[in-house]
């Protein structure tokens, strides 16, 4: 025979809440002083490991290579990125080192890219000569814009190693150089 029993009301009473028992200045004052003391090693952690990557041997660059040039030698395209060695990978903006590439006539587009712990790649496309012109002793290249074609540009084509050669005023007659810088050029 089962056997009841009364239940005990102070037992299980789920709408009663404990008592907040409240914290000495003491105890504020030991929380505050290890937040503040995880966040100082938090900020110290940071900054050293900030400054090593910033500081890195590894992260200089210290290769770059050159793809796409024909014309160019690769030390007139070097000679135009004169600084970028030695820089700081991720801290150097290429787009700068870009526009000076952009500054020789013989380059239509570049593009730099990283490629990490500490190489640069250049990639670059010539401009297409149509002629190079002869003007006293200074050789300039003359080439098709994109946008705007010239009487010139309806030149037939020639084989592989017959380029045209223009001179001006004053220009010497050298047969065999201009022969050997038509073919270079073309």
């Amino acid at each position: 025979m089962p056997v009841t029993v009364a239940s005990d009301r102070r037992f299980r009473r789920a709408h009663v809440k404990p008592g907040r028992q409240r914290r000495s200045w003491l105890s504020h004052l030991w929380l505050v002083l290890r937040v503040g003391t995880g966040a100082a090693v938090l900020l110290g952690v940071g900054y050293g490991v900030s400054h090593g990557v910033a500081n890195a041997r590894v992260l200089q660059i210290s290769t770059i290579r050159v793809r796409g040039n024909q014309h160019l030698a690769q030390g007139e395209v070097l000679a135009l990125l004169a600084g970028l060695q030695g820089q700081h990978i991720l801290a150097t903006d290429l787009d700068v080192w870009r526009q000076k590439l952009l500054v020789s006539p013989w380059i239509e587009q570049a593009a730099l890219r990283r490629v990490l712990p500490s190489t640069v790649e250049v990639a670059i496309r010539e401009r297409r000569p149509m002629a190079l012109a002869r003007l006293g002793s200074t050789l300039y290249l003359v080439a098709q814009l994109r946008k705007a074609r010239s009487a010139d540009s309806r030149w037939p084509r020639r084989k592989r190693g017959h380029g045209r050669s223009v001179r001006g005023a004053g220009a010497r007659r050298t047969g065999r150089a201009r022969h050997h810088l038509a073919r270079r050029t073309a």
